[in-house]
């Protein structure tokens, strides 16, 4: 597994699983509207940064979906992050541990449609809909 040279963690590269057929995903998954979303910036962020040890997946008693190190960017995917407290909390708590031992300018926690910037901890997080985000290039 490819691990970032400067700290010593579990990182992981980006899914062995990337479905380029959504309809397996519809098949196969439990929450399949996150899974679609993942699926989708998962694509994404393999056609923006490639292959090359680019985007990672980081998991140290905490999953955060994606992690781009040259962007210096951390990314949750959610169809609806606001659909409960556990639900936010996850979301927006497995970010702010993340900001705490690697460096991370920007937290995004992508969505449906939900749409606003969020002050955590003295954090600003993010909240994008996907849609908008895929036109950000």
């Amino acid at each position: 597994s490819r691990i970032l040279p400067t700290i010593s963690l579990n990182v992981r590269p980006i899914p062995n699983t990337i479905l380029l057929d959504n309809g397996i995903i519809s098949i196969l998954a439990l929450d399949v509207d996150t899974s679609l979303l993942e699926n989708m910036v998962a694509m994404e962020l393999l056609r923006r940064y490639g292959l090359e040890e680019q985007v990672f997946f980081y998991n140290k008693n905490v999953e955060v979906d994606f992690y781009i190190p040259d962007a210096a960017t951390a990314i949750q995917v959610s169809y609806n992050p606001k659909k409960s407290v556990e639900t936010w909390e996850r979301e927006s708590t497995a970010l702010i541990k993340l900001s705490k031992v690697l460096d991370c300018k920007r937290l995004i926690i992508l969505t449906y449609e939900l749409e606003e910037n969020i002050e955590l901890k003295g954090l600003n997080i993010e909240v994008i809909p996907v849609w908008k985000w895929l036109l950000d290039t």
